[in-house]
């Protein structure tokens, strides 16, 4: 008999600029789940001819996060993770597959 106290949190939270990585970094210690969704562009700088891989977050600031119930106060208590927070329902899970694939 599965209960809703035993599935996880679907929510959408806002890091800030630029710190997405640390806030994963710390997601990953407290072991939740997330998708960080990271894209890879290749790019020169300064006088390097040639065109190298940079990682960049896929939405610049968001992390869709998959937590326990008892671990969203621990969750927001992440530096740079704003404790605004959108709850995700069952339309917005759908919507976010199709965004995913």
């Amino acid at each position: 008999m599965s209960s809703t106290i035993d599935k996880p949190t679907e929510i959408m939270a806002y890091a800030t600029s630029g710190r997405e990585f640390e806030v994963m970094r710390e997601l990953s210690y407290l072991g939740v789940d997330y998708w960080p969704g990271r894209k890879i562009e290749f790019e020169r700088r300064g006088k390097s001819r040639i065109a190298e891989p940079f990682e960049y977050a896929a939405l610049p600031n968001y992390l869709r996060i998959s937590a326990p119930w008892h671990l969203i106060s621990a969750v927001m208590d992440i530096r740079h993770l704003s404790r605004t927070i959108k709850f995700l329902g069952a339309g917005d899970l759908k919507e976010w597959a199709k965004f995913q694939d």
